[in-house]
């Protein structure tokens, strides 16, 4: 359906924003049609993104956590130090001085498509080639309008042009023609996601899990890296492989791997919650080591999994079906890592659609397809490359997340005061953000009500 909104963003103040949307549903617009569910959510965030009286909104005010059009362009929060150390992978020696100017170690590498045509694996080729001519594509668009905008003076390259035959050149011309400021800064940012996916999936097959730093040389600082990908070796769990930050399922720590419902105090017994205890700090101790071996640049390092870490998550996913086949000759861990990323996944936030895209992409399923049936069952209108931005940015992460709630939730177990019981639905969660929305008024900064109950207040209120 075409956007029909035509909201007045003059308006600064939620309650005028409020205002003008009891006013503007009851009109001519939505007289046949009602507001559909996406229509109904935008508006209901254009009142959120109003300021209050204190000139702030709630997503200021960290109380609720806005969507924003472009995620990449959001502001990041600055990660502490403390954050910083508790991760197995950071190097004390990357630390600088304030106004000290860092040295450089490496030297920007350039991609190489014939590189990447002669190592990467057949089931990747594909889509290598698929998003490569969408990159030229988009290039050649960017280059056309700039040519024709005064912004560049000299000719696409030669190397690009060739990738198209004249009459191709000329309907891309003819199209950016037609192309605005914010059609040109569109494209821009997309190229450059589509231009970081491509290393990533270079990454997946070339870099593996695990580097070691060999210590400084007279001849200078430098960094030797050599990667060790441990899915690429058939045997590569005979070794104790530590995986954090739990370790796995069906080891000794059982009793952690219950529904995040069912982690609460009152589902255990004191002597039960000591033993959860000294598992957690002897799991914590064995992170800590593996962190000091690879800060000290030890030639013999220590391979790891860690569920919290992005990339590592990102290469099981795609070394999943290679696994499976191969389950009867790996040992028995590499099918409890399996399962232990099925219990993370069960546990993280996703969306019934992002839950689909998750199964289909670990059936090998091409982008291309997923949007296709994506779009048919539930009425979207997603692009092959959008699929690869939810996949990437949104899926894993929040596969990521759930096992850093995980360990938090353990470690807080035998405190009965870290938890909290939902006022709306009643279920006793962790006293944290992820779970309550935050509220500065209230005693300990957090709302009574959980996220879950109070986005279905919010949508009630909305309808």
């Amino acid at each position: 359906m075409k956007n029909r909104l035509n909201l007045d963003w003059a308006l600064s103040t939620s309650t005028e924003r409020s205002d003008f949307i009891n006013e503007y549903v009851r009109g001519e617009t939505f007289a046949k049609v009602p507001p559909t569910e996406e229509e109904l959510e935008t508006m209901g965030n254009y009142i959120l993104w109003g300021k209050d009286e204190d000139g702030l909104n709630v997503d200021q005010r960290k109380e609720v956590e806005l969507p924003r059009r472009y995620a990449t362009w959001t502001a990041q929060n600055v990660d502490s130090l403390d954050e910083k150390i508790e991760c197995p992978t950071f190097i004390e020696g990357t630390i600088q001085k304030i106004g000290e100017v860092p040295q450089t170690r490496k030297v920007k590498e350039t991609f190489s498509r014939k590189k990447t045509r002669e190592s990467a694996p057949d089931h990747l080729l594909a889509v290598f080639e698929e998003l490569w001519e969408r990159i030229d594509y988009i290039e050649l668009c960017i280059n056309l309008y700039e040519e024709r905008t005064g912004k560049r003076e000299k000719p696409p390259r030669d190397s690009l042009l060739q990738r198209f035959s004249e009459e191709d050149i000329e309907k891309v011309r003819k199209k950016t023609s037609t192309f605005g400021q914010y059609k040109y800064l569109k494209l821009k940012h997309l190229l450059v996601e589509l231009r970081k996916e491509q290393y990533t999936l270079r990454d997946s097959f070339l870099e593996g899990i695990c580097r070691r730093t060999l210590p400084e040389t007279s001849a200078g600082t430098q960094e030797i890296e050599e990667e060790v990908s441990f899915f690429k070796e058939i045997d590569v769990f005979e070794e104790e492989v530590p995986v954090f930050p739990l370790g796995l399922i069906g080891e000794e720590n059982e009793g952690f791997w219950r529904k995040r419902e069912e982690l609460v105090p009152r589902n255990f017994g004191e002597e039960e919650l000591l033993y959860f205890s000294k598992i957690f700090w002897k799991k914590k101790a064995e992170e800590n080591a593996v962190k000091e071996e690879r800060a000290a640049g030890h030639q013999e390092f220590r391979r790891w999994f860690d569920f919290r870490d992005l990339e590592m998550v990102y290469q099981l996913l795609l070394e999943y079906q290679e696994l499976e086949k191969e389950g009867q000759r790996l040992l028995r861990n590499t099918s409890r890592l399996i399962q232990t990323f099925f219990y993370y996944a069960a546990e993280a936030n996703l969306t019934e659609i992002q839950r689909e895209i998750l199964q289909l992409k670990m059936d090998k399923e091409k982008n291309q397809d997923i949007a296709r049936l994506i779009n048919r069952k539930y009425g979207k209108s997603y692009t092959a490359n959008y699929i690869s931005t939810i996949f990437r940015q949104k899926i894993i992460p929040e596969i990521n997340g759930a096992a850093a709630l995980h360990v938090q939730i353990v470690q807080s177990l035998p405190f009965e005061e870290e938890f909290k019981t939902c006022s709306k639905c009643g279920r006793v969660l962790l006293r944290d953000p992820v779970n309550f929305v935050r509220k500065s008024r209230a005693k300990d900064g957090l709302s009574s009500r959980c996220k879950m109950c109070d986005k279905l207040e919010r949508e009630k209120n909305k309808r």
